[in-house]
């Protein structure tokens, strides 16, 4: 597995454990905090802790601007019924497209979401995944 992939699957790992499972506020502080705690925990290397801090910033400053984005491609769905895993790739997976500084490519992302979404969602995650980034990436 590549550097880069391995640090989006921990990045996911740590979102949404640490925080779209919880019910805390996502601020930079929590996050910093709570890297500290997972970075201990498993096997990364620096560069790896190092991109999901970069996250960080685009996370918490956006959220309300990507759950919205979300929203408004969703068909008959509402945001409150996408299954977290889902949920928190589609956070990401915006948040990398949209607003890391600087933004990386939209096909790049899409493919490493729909990947992740085979190892740790649904059989539905994969396509509900690549359909809703992709027409976000396309449309906005």
């Amino acid at each position: 597995m590549k550097n880069k992939s391995l640090a989006r699957e921990l990045s996911f790992k740590f979102y949404y454990h640490y925080i779209f499972s919880s019910e805390k506020d996502i601020t930079l502080d929590f996050i910093e905090n709570e890297l500290e705690i997972f970075a201990e925990t498993i096997e990364a290397n620096p560069a790896q802790i190092d991109f999901i801090r970069q996250l960080a910033q685009p996370v918490s400053e956006h959220l309300s601007k990507i759950e919205e984005l979300i929203s408004q491609n969703l068909k008959s769905w509402k945001l409150e019924r996408i299954a977290k895993i889902d949920l928190t790739l589609l956070v990401l997976g915006i948040a990398e497209m949209k607003y890391l500084n600087p933004p990386t490519p939209g096909k790049v992302v899409i493919n490493e979401c729909i990947e992740l979404a085979k190892k740790y969602g649904t059989e539905d995650s994969k396509s509900f995944v690549n359909g809703l980034l992709d027409k976000i990436m396309h449309n906005n």
